[in-house]
């Protein structure tokens, strides 16, 4: 496990880790009218179980997909 993160940094950490809580932020206030009142829970936890999969897709784009289609 060490071997993966032992390419990135402490301040590249931060950086990603404030992106994604600015997406999760904008995610809110975009959607905050079409939320029902009372359902503030229950977007942050749709949220939260599909945050894994869209970081996944980003990240497979970013540094996999992106790099090698410019190689060519």
């Amino acid at each position: 496990m060490s071997a993966i993160f032992q390419h990135i940094n402490r301040q590249q950490l931060t950086i990603h880790i404030l992106f994604w809580l600015a997406y999760i932020v904008s995610e809110y206030f975009a959607n905050l009218m079409h939320m029902q009142p009372g359902k503030n829970l229950q977007f942050f936890s749709a949220t939260a179980l599909s945050l894994p999969a869209l970081l996944l897709a980003t990240y497979f784009i970013a540094y996999y997909a992106v790099p090698r289609f410019f190689e060519k």
